[in-house]
C-alpha cells in the first residue's frame, strides 16, 4: 500500500499531509517555528500556542521553521510507511526537496496554477460535500479550511487563493496536492476511489 505526501511551506508554517487510497486512511503533521507564535497578539496567535500546547501543532525551536528537524521526522516516516511520492510547489523549492531526494525519497513537483490544481481542489471541495473529509474535530485542519477562499479563472477551473485567503490555507494546499498526485498515480491503475480520514 503507497502513501502520497503533499507539503505545503509558507513563511513559518508547513504542512504535511499523507494520502492513500479507500482501503486505509490519511494523517497530516504540522509544523511551526515556535518563538514566532509568540508574536501574534489576534485570536488565531492565541489559538495556535493552545494548539501547541494540545499537540496539534509540533513547535520546533527558534523564530524559523528548523527544516532539520522536520527531514528527520518525514524519513522517520519512510522507514515506518510506502511514500510512492511527495508533491511540493516547484516554485517554492527548498533546501528540504533537495535533502529529501538525497535521502531516497521520491519529490513530485506540483504546479500551483489551475491546471494542476483545478481537479484535485475540485476534487477536495466534493470529498468535504459529501462527508468523505473527516479530521476527527481537529482544529488546525477546521480552521485552515475555514480561511479557504477560491479562485476561479474564465474556464471555470478553481484552485485556492493563497494571497485573499482569511488565514493560513497550507494544510487544505498539501491536501490538494497529495491528492493530485495520488489521483494521477490512481488513474494509470484505473483506480479512482480514495478515503480520507485527517488525524
Amino acid at each position: 500500500m503507497f502513501w502520497w505526501i503533499g507539503f505545503g511551506i509558507n513563511g513559518r508554517f508547513l504542512c504535511v499531509h499523507f494520502v492513500f487510497p479507500i482501503q486505509s486512511r490519511s494523517a497530516h503533521m504540522v509544523f511551526f517555528a515556535g518563538r514566532s507564535g509568540q508574536k501574534r497578539n489576534d485570536a488565531a496567535g492565541q489559538a495556535i500556542r493552545e494548539w501547541v500546547a494540545k499537540g496539534h501543532i509540533i513547535a520546533t525551536d527558534g523564530n524559523v521553521t528548523d527544516y532539520g528537524f522536520i527531514k528527520a521526522k518525514i524519513c522517520e516516516l519512510a522507514t515506518k510507511f510506502d511514500i510512492k511520492d511527495i508533491a511540493f510547489d516547484r516554485f517554492n523549492a527548498s533546501q528540504l526537496v533537495i535533502e529529501l531526494q538525497n535521502e531516497g525519497l521520491t519529490m513530485f513537483p506540483f504546479g500551483q496554477g489551475f491546471v494542476s490544481m483545478s481537479t484535485p481542489t475540485k476534487e477536495l471541495e466534493r470529498l468535504v460535500k459529501d462527508g468523505k473529509l473527516r479530521h476527527a474535530g481537529n482544529p488546525v485542519t477546521r480552521w485552515m479550511m475555514s480561511n479557504i477562499l477560491l479562485r476561479t479563472d474564465p474556464a471555470g477551473n478553481i484552485k485556492i487563493d493563497k494571497g485573499k485567503s482569511g488565514d493560513k490555507v497550507d494544510g487544505p494546499v498539501s491536501i490538494v496536492m497529495a491528492l493530485g498526485t495520488a489521483m494521477q498515480s490512481a488513474s494509470k491503475d484505473n483506480n479512482s476511489d480514495f478515503w480520507f480520514v485527517t488525524l
